[in-house]
This record gives structure tokens, sequence and C-alpha cells, in this order.
């Protein structure tokens, strides 16, 4: 979101190109938005690539456990398996 950004680390460099790499550590609602990258020709020419990243925004684990009833009932010395679920962002 034109902010530049120079923390990049060449990871390939020959006698006719380089690749770089833009890491971003603990990414952040804050990080979305457009990343652009931009190469030189000879001659001055640009040429440029855009990709518009977005971030999932934190949910709170919403937990449930899953019966067929609310309140179950069992028979002394009986088994009983009851299943949690929880989702959330992060999972």
């Amino acid at each position: 979101n034109n902010k530049v950004l120079s923390d990049f680390e060449t990871i390939l460099r020959t006698q006719w190109s380089y690749i770089a790499q833009l890491k971003l550590n603990n990414i952040d609602v804050e990080d979305a938005g457009n990343y652009t990258c931009y190469g030189y020709k000879m001659g001055n020419s640009e040429e440029n690539q855009t990709v518009f990243v977005t971030v999932a925004e934190k949910k709170a684990p919403n937990v449930t456990i899953l019966a067929s009833e609310s309140n179950e009932e069992v028979n002394p010395y009986q088994p009983l398996r009851l299943t949690c679920q929880a989702s959330g962002v992060p999972p």
C-alpha cells in the first residue's frame, strides 16, 4: 500500500537475472494489501507484477459438544463418548 519494503534477501543471482524473496514474519491484518515487485530492464524499461494479499481476521474459538441431546443419560458402568469440536482463526 505504497510503502517501500526493502527487507528481502536475494536467493539466486545469475548472469542474466535476480530472484528476490520478501518474507514477512508474524503476519497480521495490517499487512494485508497490494504487494508489487518491480524489475528493470536495460534501457530503463520497467516491468512489475502486483498481488493482493488478504489476511483472515482472528476469531475466538467456537466450542461445541456434539451430542444428540443437550443432556445425556447413561447407565452405571456403561461407556460414554462425548465429542468436542472447536474452530477458530488461527486453527
